[in-house]
């Protein structure tokens, strides 16, 4: 199974220099994948609740919390490393016009020498969405659209697509992604994620899930591929955790995230992963609660511990 890390693209920890230490190191360890978070604006009341937070309501969100366009902190860290990939989770779709995704996704491709893999969704915040003028009822069929539209002017020489809300034809596009195309995983727990992903995915993106509730779902997926018709091998199966790394183990009835442990639990828990067909897990360290130099403990943690007891 891969490892991937999320760097701190927003809040406290989203400068250039801290994010580059991080990614350096990331690179030196021999980790799989550096990933970033995506959001445009926050808004200053909410009535979305965030859907993976196990209960706790999303009410106070800071407006001025600090996020760094992901994929120019991607392109900044692929002139810096050589080997690791790069994806973001979750890049929310229908907030750009898909002839502008298709374009940065396949220029950061170019870039970076075919590294990309694409943690794709719908966001969950209804007031960002009327910021951007998206309507939020048809948020799920415009990105429908999107993905068949960013895989045609990928692929096609001639591209031609005509949908409901975009279409293309008569024009060219360059470059192409070096891998040929870009690696789609579409982020969610919900059936509606999975039964996109039978259909349009190449991947399916899980989200804090602990291993009892990722069995359940894996099941469930296999159910949908099958009314699809799609056979669930061709779908690249990944996670992305959140991980508290804690010095003694902690109960099952204490653990308040799925991920949370002694290093011991925490590679216990990956094994379940990777035996229930997870193929990638992205970590995320709790970046609210820390600084750089923290996080780069826990990073050290992560390499240097956690992954070769995985290999």
């Amino acid at each position: 199974m891969e490892i991937g890390l999320i760097l701190p693209n927003t809040g406290a920890m989203a400068a250039k220099d801290g994010i580059l230490a991080i990614a350096d190191r990331a690179e030196s360890l021999g980790l799989d994948a550096l990933w970033t978070a995506d959001h445009l604006a926050l808004p200053r009341t909410s009535r979305s609740t965030y859907p993976y937070a196990r209960g706790r309501a999303t009410g106070g969100m800071n407006p001025n919390h600090k996020i760094i366009e992901p994929l120019i902190v991607l392109a900044t860290v692929a002139g810096r490393t050589e080997r690791i990939k790069l994806g973001v989770s979750i890049y929310i779709i229908p907030f750009r016009h898909p002839l502008v995704n298709a374009k940065s996704i396949a220029s950061l491709d170019e870039m970076s020498g075919g590294r990309v893999i694409m943690g794709v969704g719908l966001g969950w915040i209804e007031e960002e969405y009327a910021a951007l003028g998206v309507p939020w009822e048809k948020r799920g069929a415009v990105m429908d659209e999107q993905l068949r539209y960013m895989r045609e002017v990928w692929t096609k020489e001639e591209p031609e697509f005509h949908g409901e809300f975009f279409e293309i034809s008569g024009t060219g596009f360059a470059p192409k992604p070096p891998q040929g195309t870009v690696p789609l995983w579409i982020g969610g727990n919900s059936n509606f994620a999975m039964r996109r992903a039978a259909a349009l995915g190449d991947g399916l993106h899980f989200i804090d899930l602990t291993p009892a509730e990722l069995e359940e779902h894996i099941n469930r997926f296999r159910d949908i591929c099958g009314k699809a018709g799609r056979a669930p091998e061709e779908v690249t199966l990944s996670i992305r955790s959140t991980v508290r790394i804690m010095p003694q183990r902690v109960p099952e009835e204490e653990r308040s995230i799925p991920i949370v442990g002694s290093v011991e639990q925490i590679v216990d828990d990956l094994r379940r992963f990777e035996r229930l067909g997870i193929q990638h897990a992205a970590l995320w360290p709790p970046a609210l609660e820390m600084d750089v130099p923290s996080y780069l403990e826990k990073l050290e943690i992560i390499g240097k511990e956690i992954m070769p007891a995985l290999r």
